[in-house]
């Protein structure tokens, strides 16, 4: 089931330091082979536009 956040949803759920700690990990994840990450893709459109970024982390699930 997918779930829709708004950026204001974003901002009250999520802090700076949260966001980074997440990149981090990520990243790291990353250079150990344990996360894939593919392009975002962004559908021609009027407004509003469609964004996807997608990837997939093992250690995450």
């Amino acid at each position: 089931m997918a779930i829709f956040l708004s950026e204001n949803d974003v901002k009250q759920l999520l802090t700076v330091t949260m966001a980074l700690d997440a990149v981090e990990s990520a990243h790291r994840d990353l250079a150990n082979g344990l996360a894939q990450d593919t392009p975002r893709v962004r559908t021609a459109c009027r407004k509003p536009s469609c964004t996807c970024c997608r990837g997939h982390c093992r250690r995450k699930g």
